[in-house]
């Protein structure tokens, strides 16, 4: 759940502003080579850092009048859930209806995001103009390993032949891309085309109005600087270049730009204009009135515009509000300088204060990284613990799992916030490593007799053991740990009251809907209803209550729960997990009050959600439900039709999907007078039923083992189990 007031997160505006770079030298012959591979769907420009790609490729934009929609990437959208929130609101400052009609990610998505990249893509293709380009710019920042580079990889299944995209970065296209440029796909700029050529240096020299001292100067510096930009500017800075001769500038090399660079530039400025310098530099970018707060400097928006104006590797880009970026050779070179020329304890102090305002601003990425380089570890633990629900809420668990991983072992393993936080990580994605992190966490919340992390701890165990769909007695200590603890609700917040709720509604629906204590958690339920909490959680509540209800034969409650839902909820406004399994407790109604039209209603929603979304966790429930109904109405080869596709999923749904499995293949063999086919799936069902633990299906299956011994003429074997049903289905 997000918090009430917390700022939205990331703060993505500064990502997807154009930069206004001023192109000196317009580069024709590459833009000729840019209109060429219009019908290429990537053009990827890869050059070393200040080779002027960016400015190439905004240069281009603006001479073809070309849409955009620019994306400055940073190591933050390593993580997918980052990049394509991002992305979104980006989109959405020029059309405000974009961001409503994106895909939303949900977590369960992280089991399919190839499916959902391929959907996000086509759908954010579909409204760009016509002829327009999505820039990626600093491709470079995304690591290595990230699964980002496999899904902008599916842009290639779906991307519109009148669209493309254009890729800036320092390396070549990372492995997944690498059949795409084998398969014409994607087209490179690289390092030999983008430097400038010799007649594109001239033409810089002439245009900065550079006199030529001896008639081989331009060549020279054309040859000192392999046609690289950055360093070229760097070269023709010197204030004597025009007196300089040709024997001290064949002494020069690429790496003596640098240090030419430092001694000429940064010494030559007034020391509070270096220290501003270095210490604005622990900031990634920066806006004046965050210079201001940091440096102290009163005449930070001057010294900004004065490098600005004097192209010092200083970018500004205007958007909502203007931010200033320095070059990145530049920023290192002035973090360098800064770990060299001030004392360690105030650098460190600055470095503190940056990464505080960072925070405060809501660019937590940024600050949680400085607060990593200065292994600030109270800061980081902290860190986690204010932002780990709103991270999870954005479905940025990966963000969240590096955030926790970096924090040494020995404070990881002896804070239980942090293992429980680490625990809700990997839920439902990976289930198995969930587990002994709730465990770990419980023992020490238990051991420090924290109310709330012991409530949540066994919360998140019993999704651990729901998932991983072993056998629901494994519920049962978790209930109880949970009813002695019960007392201490009081003390949670709203957002962990609904967690722990919804946990225990989950859990008895499963194991014990007859439980003794059910109507307290089913009270808490009907009050979160009424709660100003978001629809999402309301309908996971609704659902949990509604097939209570209607396993209890409650069917005028359960319609209740479908009447005052089904209308307000959709796959776009809440998760499509919460969606699905809301739509199968309503087909499992419906066929219960034998509304079968309506049966087949909810299966088309649920299959469809599960097409489009890739959220396929409820479609074996939906098929047995569905096959349930036809069953009821005497439609057999419908029913055929969906327990044969149930057979191929069956293995993957568990011992409880297994017996719902073999319930309806004997069903079906009932109707058909197949006595020993019914007595063959009726013998697996009560058996896997049994070892499911789930007491809500123990009578419907020994009904229908009761039926199948009627069948065989058995009647005391009848007689028995059909008592058994009953005896059930008054406890149920």
């Amino acid at each position: 759940m997000k918090p009430p007031n917390s700022p939205a997160l990331p703060p993505c505006a500064a990502k997807g502003v154009k930069p206004a770079i001023r192109v000196i030298v317009h580069r024709e012959r590459l833009y000729r080579i840019l209109d060429e591979t219009r019908n290429v769907p990537f053009t990827w420009v890869a050059a070393p850092p200040g080779a002027g790609k960016t400015s190439l490729v905004s240069g281009y934009v603006e001479s073809r009048s070309l849409d955009c929609i620019w994306y400055h990437l940073d190591e933050g959208d390593s993580d997918p859930a980052a990049f394509f929130f991002c992305l979104t609101e980006i989109a959405g400052m020029d059309n405000p209806e974009y961001g409503t009609n994106q895909p939303r990610l949900s977590r369960e998505n992280f089991q399919n995001m190839t499916f959902y990249a391929r959907r996000y893509f086509a759908s954010l293709f579909s409204q760009m103009p016509s002829g327009s380009l999505l820039v990626l710019d600093n491709y470079q920042e995304v690591l290595p390993e990230s699964e980002l580079h496999h899904l902008i990889k599916e842009c290639l299944n779906v991307i519109p032949e009148d669209l493309r995209i254009v890729v800036t970065s320092r390396d070549v296209p990372p492995a997944p891309l690498a059949a795409a440029r084998a398969g014409g796909d994607l087209e490179t700029l690289d390092w030999r085309l983008v430097r400038f050529t010799r007649q594109e240096t001239d033409a810089f020299l002439q245009l900065i109005g550079l006199e030529k001292s001896f008639e081989d100067l331009p060549r020279l510096l054309h040859e000192k600087t392999d046609g690289w930009i950055a360093g070229l500017m760097l070269m023709v800075k010197r204030s004597d270049i025009r007196e300089i001769n040709a024997g001290h500038l064949e002494r020069f090399t690429p790496l003596a730009v640098f240090d030419y660079f430092a001694d000429e530039l940064f010494e030559k400025l007034d020391a509070s204009v270096r220290k501003f310098l270095m210490v604005s530099a622990t900031l990634p970018f920066m806006t004046v009135s965050m210079t201001k707060e940091l440096t102290g400097h009163h005449h930070s928006e001057e010294i900004l515009e004065f490098l600005n104006h004097r192209q010092f590797f200083i970018e500004r880009r205007i958007g909502e509000k203007v931010t200033y970026h320095y070059h990145q050779l530049f920023r290192e070179f002035l973090l360098y300088k800064a770990e060299h020329l001030m004392e360690g304890r105030e650098l460190t102090e600055y470095k503190l204060r940056a990464a505080r305002l960072l925070e405060t601003r809501g660019f937590v990425e940024n600050a949680f990284g400085l607060y990593q380089g200065l292994h600030e570890t109270g800061e980081m633990s902290r860190m986690v613990m204010d932002r780990a629900s709103e991270l999870l809420f954005q479905n940025r668990h990966k963000t969240l799992e590096t955030w926790i991983s970096s924090i040494p072992d020995q404070t990881l393993n002896a804070d239980p916030w942090l293992l429980y936080w680490q625990g809700m990580c990997f839920l439902p994605i990976r289930t198995p490593e969930a587990k002994p992190l709730f465990d770990k966490a419980l023992d020490l919340f238990e051991s420090r007799r924290n109310p709330a992390g012991i409530l949540l701890s066994l919360a998140g165990l019993i999704s651990c053991s729901i998932f991983m769909s072993r056998s629901f007695r494994v519920l049962d200590p978790l209930i109880e740990g949970i009813i002695k603890e019960k007392s201490n609700m009081t003390q949670l917040s709203d957002e962990q009251k609904v967690v722990v709720v919804v946990g225990m509604l989950n859990a008895l629906s499963f194991r014990n809907p007859a439980h003794p204590d059910y109507e307290y958690w089913k009270d808490m339920g009907e009050k979160i209803l009424l709660w100003d909490v978001p629809l999402d959680l309301k309908a996971q509540v609704a659902g949990f209550l509604m097939w209570n209800a209607a396993s209890a034969g409650n069917l005028s409650e359960a319609l209740y729960y479908v009447r005052e839902y089904d209308d307000k909820i959709n796959s776009e406004n809440v998760t499509p997990l919460t969606f699905t399994v809301f739509e199968t407790v309503a087909l499992y109604q419906s066929w219960l009050g034998a509304d079968f039209n309506k049966s087949q209603i909810y299966y088309n929603r649920i299959s469809s959600t599960a097409r489009d979304t890739g959220v396929k966790h409820m479609i074996f429930f939906a098929k047995a439900h569905l096959a349930a109904a036809e069953l009821s109405r005497g439609n057999l080869s419908r029913a055929d039709e969906m327990i044969h596709q149930m057979e191929s999923l069956s293995e993957k749904s568990g011992v409880w999907g297994l017996a719902l499995y073999f319930v309806v293949r004997a069903w079906a063999a009932v109707l058909r007078n197949d006595a020993p086919g019914a007595g063959f799936y009726s013998e697996k069902a009560l058996r896997n039923v049994f070892e499911a633990g789930s007491v809500q299906q123990y009578a419907p299956t020994f009904l229908c083992r009761t039926i199948v011994y009627h069948m065989q003429g058995a009647r005391a074997e009848a007689e028995s189990f059909l008592m058994k049903a009953m005896d059930y289905c008054g406890k149920v």
